[in-house]
């Protein structure tokens, strides 16, 4: 880059109002370039909250169906995952 800059400055020197012109671009540019990643940091956030949750469901079913397996009361399987009780009969049916 130290080159590039060096060559540019060298050979293809900018008048004053050019590099005024210049200025304002980068400015801009990078202005431009902060809100893209913050877009895409939002994106990324989002991706990441429903990954979450959806690990944490299949975590709960999972649980569910190893307490149903055991036996236990499928109320109490309800009360203690948060599952519906109509995943859990589903679950219940699968085991």
């Amino acid at each position: 880059m130290k080159l590039l800059t060096v060559f540019f400055e060298t050979y293809l020197p900018l008048t004053e109002a050019e590099n005024e012109q210049l200025a304002k671009k980068i400015e801009r540019t990078e202005l431009e370039e902060a809100a893209v990643m913050e877009w895409l940091t939002s994106w990324e956030k989002k991706g990441m909250e429903k990954g979450i949750e959806k690990g944490m469901l299949k975590s709960k079913e999972e649980i569910a169906a190893k307490m149903l397996a055991k036996g236990l009361d499928p109320a109490m399987v309800e009360e203690m995952t948060g599952l519906p009780a109509e995943r859990i009969d589903e679950l219940k049916t699968s085991v």
